[in-house]
């Protein structure tokens, strides 16, 4: 698999942080770049399926994670990334992704380490279907707002006559996974204004970082894979960081 569109912005936790306690509202700027401004019809429910995938790994996740959070060191971040990763394949190994009708592997990749360097606020990738929108943000937008913006960005990708299939798996796996991030973020009573789309970028953040490392070591079935799970593991991880420490 080539390195497809490896876009990088700077820090997209710290941009995330940026959002924290921000009150003022503004609007999303503009349509996505190189696209047309009437939306594209034919969305099907198979768009939000790894999202949908995400939402319900994260309960899982956080369940589990309130029923031993005893036997964690309580702010020790590598600690309670180990203690998910270990969670997540256990629900990995009955609840595997499919994709083409066929179930997925979980690569023998330990990315523990590069999960805890999503913390340190280093350089982090994104899709780069969303590059113009996450540098035109100054605030927290709404849920209608940025859900329509991204929709949007699915419907290019999915259309994009330019990716390899290869490639376009990996992008749509990422933007259905936001999708349902940001309809469970937005929607959590326990995550207040100003965090919900932080949360979400965590979560893009983790996914596009994960489809790079599980890419690298298992093609492009892996970086499906691991892409999901880093961004279900990354944003289950601030958001206890957040809530619970």
């Amino acid at each position: 698999m080539k390195n497809f569109k490896h876009h990088v912005i700077v820090s997209c936790f710290a941009f995330a942080l940026l959002l924290v306690g921000c009150n003022k509202k503004e609007s999303l700027s503009g349509p996505p770049i190189n696209t047309p401004t009437e939306n594209i019809q034919g969305e099907v429910d198979e768009t939000y399926y790894y999202g949908q995938y995400h939402n319900d790994a994260v309960a899982f996740l956080i369940e589990e994670f309130e029923a031993e959070i005893e036997s964690i060191t309580e702010g020790d971040t590598a600690e309670l990334i180990a203690f998910l990763i270990g969670k997540m394949e256990t629900y990995y190994s009955t609840h595997p992704l499919v994709l083409n009708e066929e179930e997925l592997d979980l690569p023998n990749l330990d990315y523990s380490s590069e999960m805890l360097n999503l913390f340190r606020n280093e350089t982090q990738s994104v899709s780069p279907y969303l590059d113009s929108m996450i540098s035109s943000i100054t605030s927290e937008p709404s849920h209608s707002e940025i859900r329509e913006y991204v929709d949007y960005a699915y419907q290019v990708a999915l259309n994009d006559n330019t990716l390899e299939q290869s490639e376009k798996d990996i992008e749509l796996a990422k933007l259905s996974m936001f999708k349902g991030s940001l309809d469970l973020w937005y929607n959590h009573p326990q995550v207040p204004q100003g965090k919900k789309l932080s949360l979400g970028l965590t979560d893009l953040c983790g996914a596009a970082d994960g489809a790079f490392w599980g890419g690298a070591v298992a093609g492009p079935l892996g970086a499906v894979v691991i892409g999901i799970n880093a961004g279900i593991i990354a944003s289950s991880t601030a958001y206890i960081l957040d809530v619970w420490w």
